[in-house]
């Protein structure tokens, strides 16, 4: 992903996740479980870090996680 520096990764406050799967189904299922264990997860847009609701695999390359 793109991290500016002194970002939640750097502090242990946030994680990047790949699931081993193009399909947008599991990785909606994979934010939602996160975010049902605290924190918040995105489908982080691979060109600006916003993000994407639905996951799509065209547009993101990792689930970002913070706790």
């Amino acid at each position: 992903g793109i991290h500016g520096g002194g970002g939640s990764h750097y502090t242990g406050h946030a994680v990047d996740i790949v699931p081993g799967t193009n399909d947008r189904g599991v990785w909606q299922k994979v934010r939602s479980f996160l975010n049902g264990n605290g924190g918040t997860a995105i489908c982080e847009n691979k060109a600006d870090s916003k993000d994407v609701p639905d996951c799509n695999a065209s547009q993101v390359n990792h689930i970002h996680w913070t706790r």
